[in-house]
């Protein structure tokens, strides 16, 4: 895959999993289920602070992508290890989405 299109790629994965957080916080109104520390104090002030924190998200994991990459292509591995990025965010993206979709029970 080119380069430009993986930076896309996980750039729009990051902003998938704000946006299932930022309409996670909209339907439970709690940050404390936020697993992220430093996602969970930016929400106290405002849960519009996810979108920027998808930046930083995406800086990260283009980050880690790249030092997978690396440490691949010096080992002089076949296997692409680079792609557990790309689940980690899928796996993120999909839980989130999975509460969305669960009911809420407000008794």
């Amino acid at each position: 895959m080119k380069a430009s299109r993986v930076y896309i790629f996980i750039f729009l994965l990051c902003f998938l999993d704000c946006l299932t957080t930022f309409f996670l916080l909209l339907k439970y109104n709690n940050v404390d289920l936020e697993f992220n520390p430093l996602l969970r104090f930016l929400l106290r002030h405002s849960y519009y602070y996810v979108f920027a924190y998808a930046f930083l998200e995406s800086v990260y994991f283009t980050v880690a992508y790249k030092l997978i990459e690396r440490v691949r292509t010096r080992a002089k591995m076949r296997v692409k290890l680079e792609h557990a990025v790309f689940l980690l965010l899928l796996i993120a993206v999909t839980s989130n989405t999975i509460g969305l979709l669960a009911p809420v029970s407000y008794k």
